[in-house]
């Protein structure tokens, strides 16, 4: 996958950085700054880990901005689950 440089959350610009280690104490593999408007990445990571965590911080985006209030586990499923339906049936939602 193609990690883009800028993603938009609900009309929000988020800058997408990679870094080459995120947090050199734990296994953080991403960060969504919601005051800054950046998505930090690992880059040290799997591709389909980098991926998944791209999602999973772009739901955490809509959390914060819808005050969605989801439990972070409620969270890390739904990116999950949402990422393996998209990567195993192929989906985009390019329009043409």
């Amino acid at each position: 996958m193609e990690i883009p440089k800028v993603v938009k959350i609900v009309g929000h610009e988020y800058e997408v950085v990679m870094t080459p280690r995120l947090f050199a104490s734990d296994a953080t593999s991403g960060v969504c700054d919601t005051a800054r408007h950046t998505i930090t990445l690992d880059e040290n990571f799997a591709e389909s880990h980098v991926a998944e965590t791209l999602l999973h911080e772009i739901i955490e985006g809509l959390n914060y901005h819808l005050e969605l209030e989801l439990d972070h586990r409620i969270l890390s499923a739904l990116s999950e689950g949402l990422f393996h339906v998209l990567r195993d049936n192929k989906l985009t939602w390019e329009v043409k």
